[in-house]
C-alpha cells in the first residue's frame, strides 16, 4: 500500500501520481474495466486501484515517476 510506505503521508490523504512528459491512459478502476480516460495526473484515494497504460518513448529516454500528497 503506497500510503503506508510514504513516511509523510496520511492514511486519509490522496496520492497524486504522474510520469513526466507522459499521458496516463486509465483503463481499469478497482478491478472493473472502464472506458479509457487520458490524464496527466491520477489522484488515488486510499484503497483505490487503477490500471494505467503508457506509451514508452522510442528512443529509450528515461522519465521520472512523481507522487505527491
Amino acid at each position: 500500500m503506497i500510503n503506508e510506505l510514504t513516511p509523510f503521508s496520511s492514511g486519509l490523504a490522496n496520492i497524486h501520481f504522474s510520469i513526466d512528459e507522459h499521458v496516463l491512459e486509465v483503463i481499469e478502476a478497482d478491478g472493473h474495466l472502464i472506458e479509457p480516460v487520458f490524464l496527466k495526473e491520477l489522484s488515488i484515494a486510499p484503497g483505490q486501484r487503477y490500471s494505467v497504460r503508457i506509451s514508452p518513448p522510442q528512443n529509450g529516454t528515461l522519465f521520472w515517476m512523481q507522487t505527491r500528497v
